[in-house]
């Protein structure tokens, strides 16, 4: 479930909620793409463990 899979991001990834990289979500365009790009990478993680 896709709602469920991001809730559970900050948990499965080996940072911190609150770490620089989730705050950088926020940052601006080239900090959002570069961490969209790790979102992914991340969302892929938690469907290749569901």
């Amino acid at each position: 479930d896709w709602n469920n899979a991001v809730e559970r991001l900050p948990e499965l990834t080996s940072l911190p909620p609150g770490s620089t990289a989730w705050r950088t979500r926020r940052g601006g365009a080239t900090a959002e793409r570069r961490a969209t790009h790790r979102y992914r990478k991340d969302v892929t993680r938690v469907d290749a463990l569901a």
